[in-house]
């Protein structure tokens, strides 16, 4: 399945924010943690992983799966 631009801009406004991770074509996983993590562009977006201090740009035809982060364990207190 491909997900599109409006897909991934959805998730990122979405009330309340779920963390969730894109899993790419070429293996690369990418945690968006907060909103503003992501930046949404016409062709791909920048992802800042804040687990890894990395900050990534992804086309949007490479997202094969876009699936929710649970929470850790110190954010449900």
């Amino acid at each position: 399945m491909t997900f599109t631009r409006t897909d991934i801009v959805e998730r990122i406004k979405a009330m309340p924010f779920r963390p969730f991770r894109l899993r790419l074509r070429d293996g690369r996983v990418l945690n968006v943690g907060e909103s503003n993590d992501l930046w949404a562009g016409l062709s791909g977006w920048l992802v800042y992983d804040s687990g890894r201090n990395d900050l990534a740009f992804s086309d949007v035809q490479s997202v094969i799966a876009v699936e929710e982060r649970r929470a850790s364990k110190s954010s449900r207190r």
